[in-house]
């Protein structure tokens, strides 16, 4: 029986990642459609994006997330998730980042969305990831261009120096509560008026004292649907 419950896992896994690749798909022919019309007139950005779109065509960062986790003993290996471009640009429209801010992107995955906010909001840019290819990737992007308002680092999020940041985006839909308190724990080193953007839920919903105010809020399209997201400030 043994054997039979590991092959039923295993069919079971496969036809998950099936449906989410397919899904993912799905969703990426048609904002990559939208992309391209809205930022592709940006020379900069189209040479990047499309850069690091060419580094993924033969394995999916779907399959590289899916390989790490399971290496690294994940319950839940599907958790890899993209912030559209489109709805960054809604996001930091509505949110109000600007050129001086100093932006980190928690779990940045392959970076789409820091190469966007430096070319468009021309702001600095941090992207920290754990999954080291996609870092490696990232990174062979900007110095092939010589980007200078975005850096990416594999590291920890809670290991992190948080000191020098305006403006956090966290995009941890499926994070657990452990993880999100020892986050937020770990954000108080973000000076007052710091901005934390996060995707699902407020911060305030995990602490029992007030750091954070919450004074905005609303919904954004996903690839898995509409979802609210909050911005915080530190006091």
């Amino acid at each position: 029986m043994h054997w039979f419950s590991r092959l039923w896992r295993f069919i079971y896994e496969s036809i998950q990642l099936f449906i989410i690749k397919i899904d993912f798909l799905w969703f990426s022919f048609f904002e990559f459609i939208k992309v391209a019309a809205r930022y592709y007139g940006n020379a900069n950005f189209r040479k990047w994006d499309l850069s690091l779109l060419k580094k993924y065509i033969f394995r999916s960062p779907f399959r590289i997330s899916k390989r790490y986790l399971v290496d690294k003993g994940s319950k839940n290996p599907f958790l890899y998730g993209e912030t559209p471009l489109t709805a960054m640009e809604m996001i930091a429209k509505r949110f109000h980042i600007s050129q001086s801010d100093v932006v980190y992107e928690l779990g940045c995955g392959r970076g789409r969305t820091c190469f966007w906010l430096a070319a468009f909001v021309k702001c600095q840019v941090v992207g920290v990831e754990l999954i080291p290819i996609f870092v490696t990737k990232a990174l062979e992007v900007k110095n092939k261009f010589n980007v200078i308002h975005a850096n990416f680092i594999c590291k920890d999020v809670l290991d992190l120096d948080y000191s020098m940041a305006t403006c956090v985006y966290f995009f941890g839909t499926s994070s657990d509560e452990e993880f999100i308190e020892n986050l937020i724990s770990k954000l108080s080193a973000l000076q007052k008026g710091a901005k934390v953007i996060t995707v699902s839920y407020p911060l305030t919903d995990y602490m029992d004292t007030i750091q954070y105010r919450v004074v905005d809020k609303f919904t954004v399209p996903f690839g898995f649907g509409d979802v609210d997201v909050y911005l915080q400030l530190r006091v």
